[in-house]
């Protein structure tokens, strides 16, 4: 069957045909408002990732990142075909992306999290009531979402071996991590700082660069 190109709804016949639903329809502020919201998206996870999320669900937002930080730049390069000279304009600033040391992290992170699944991360345990933290821990995915296995620091107030009270995980890592990023070395490793600089890094030079360009 052939997919109307008029976005139609027949089951709701006073809804009027609506072109721009279809991606062949898409017109470049669109596109630019698209990778706009996928940033602040991503932004969200960030911030969901280390004050928000409950235990299992953490993975899933590195796994998230990973692949939008990525996806984002496939997304500004629907612009081809839609405003003139695209790629004059896209060649300066995927070689830019390119030579950054940790935009070529997460490109590589992306294909090893699409092809080998996501790596394991070590975080920290911490007393979510009073933020003391308990223990360095590895985290893994497995059929109940997160195991952790991990060692318990040895100033942690943890009575008779035993973990009691509402838990929770920060500061993550991911392994072999970039040492620089924009000319500057690199001091803070967790992955939230990483995504949050890459983020930043692609909204200064490529989005915000093709809104002021391409944007109505």
């Amino acid at each position: 069957m052939k997919l109307s190109s008029s976005g139609a709804f027949p089951d709701m016949p006073n809804i009027p045909d609506l072109p721009h639903l279809r991606p062949q329809n898409v017109t470049a502020d669109q596109v630019l408002s698209e990778v706009e919201g996928l940033l602040q998206s991503a932004r969200d996870r960030v911030h969901q990732l280390e004050c928000c999320s409950r235990l299992g669900e953490q993975l899933g937002h590195i796994r998230s990142l990973v692949v939008d930080i990525r996806r984002s730049t496939l997304v500004l390069q629907k612009l081809r075909g839609l405003v003139d000279d695209f790629d004059g304009w896209y060649g300066p600033v995927q070689d830019k992306l390119g030579a950054d040391q940790l935009m070529l992290y997460f490109r590589e992170l992306r294909n090893e999290v699409e092809k080998q699944g996501l790596p394991g991360a070590l975080a920290e345990l911490y007393r979510a009531d009073t933020g003391e933290a308990l223990a360095d821990v590895a985290c893994f995915e497995d059929a109940h979402g997160m195991a952790v296995s991990g060692v318990v620091r040895e100033d942690a107030s943890v009575n008779s071996g035993e973990f009691t009270g509402p838990r929770g995980l920060r500061n993550f890592r991911l392994p072999d991590p970039p040492t620089e990023h924009d000319g500057q070395p690199l001091s803070d490793l967790r992955f939230a700082t990483l995504a949050g600089l890459a983020l930043d890094f692609l909204d200064t030079h490529a989005v915000k660069p093709a809104r002021a360009r391409f944007g109505a």
